[in-house]
């Protein structure tokens, strides 16, 4: 499956959201629309991107469970600090005129551009 930047940056804001001290976020194939930025993907594509931002350091700990569903405990400094870059929507839509315009939507490189930008903006 092709990266979706767009589903990762609204994956990120729905577990800054629904995670703190004491709650974490369950998703499943049935529950995952009633979580407002991610009813307009698939759940397969949740699904594929949940594990992806996993697997780049973005989540504390989850857990897939045999039904599909997914259990995440919350954001690591590594993804509030990305989520903190891609926050603001005109930055988000520059950041990602500059990954199209290199080609590159990887995650890595994605965060490397919004934290550049930024920089550049001191």
């Amino acid at each position: 499956m092709r990266l979706n930047p767009d589903c990762i940056r609204d994956i990120l804001f729905a577990v800054e959201e629904n995670t703190g001290y004491h709650s974490v976020m369950s998703i499943d194939e049935e529950n995952y629309v009633e979580f407002q930025q991610l009813s307009k993907y698939e759940y397969g594509e949740v699904a594929y991107h949940i594990h992806q931002c996993y697997l780049s350091g973005y989540f504390t700990d989850y857990s897939r469970m045999i039904d599909e569903s997914y259990m995440i405990v919350d954001l690591t400094p590594k993804g509030h600090e990305f989520l903190a870059n891609i926050r603001s929507e005109s930055a988000w839509k520059e950041i990602m005129d500059k990954a199209s315009k290199i080609g590159s939507f990887s995650l890595p490189f994605i965060a490397e551009v919004a934290a550049q930008y930024f920089i550049s903006k001191i």
